[in-house]
């Protein structure tokens, strides 16, 4: 797995000979610098937010991607609104937005969804269209009536089933 921290070298104020140069310079905690991505060149392959990360050096936040052939990327996203959980790009460059939910999907996660589907417009999106999708276990029926007149919003509901099967002791 490659890391996306890499040490910054520390400028401590000494010149080539190892003198002090600049008084008052050393004595901090080691400093990363967060690898970010912003060459965006992969459009066709889907990826998932690990985790959102705050970067000191740039006064942001980081959203870590995982992509669906198991590349990390750090990508910039303000977290006024909140954490996206899955953002994908089409083809077309017309962008979906995933919003997952554990059990029941309640109305409120369309005002989520809808907060994420107007951030990416302004931002990112421009000219281009965006789709918004809700994943749930089973939906709520205020969340159906609601999305009845909410266009480029769907709903999706999905089943999980275990098979265990016993191993022998060795």
């Amino acid at each position: 797995m490659r890391q996306l921290l890499t040490l910054l070298p520390k400028k401590s104020g000494r010149d080539v000979k190892g003198h002090v140069s600049v008084r008052h310079q050393g004595g901090r905690a080691k400093r990363f610098l967060r690898e970010i991505d912003f060459k965006r060149d992969k459009k066709e392959v889907l990826g998932v937010v690990e985790l959102i990360e705050y970067d000191p050096n740039r006064n942001a936040s980081i959203a870590k991607i995982i992509y669906e052939d198991g590349e990390r990327r750090g990508k910039e996203y303000p977290t006024a609104v909140g954490p996206i959980d899955i953002l994908t790009v089409d083809e077309n460059g017309d962008f979906y937005i995933f919003e997952t939910k554990l059990s029941k999907g309640m109305d409120r996660a369309l005002g989520q969804l809808l907060r994420y589907m107007g951030w990416i417009k302004v931002n990112l999106a421009k000219d281009k269209n965006v789709y918004g999708i809700i994943v749930a276990n089973k939906m709520d029926e205020k969340i159906k009536y609601a999305v009845e007149v909410t266009p480029n919003v769907s709903l999706c509901e999905y089943e999980m089933k275990f098979d265990i099967n016993f191993l022998n002791k060795m």
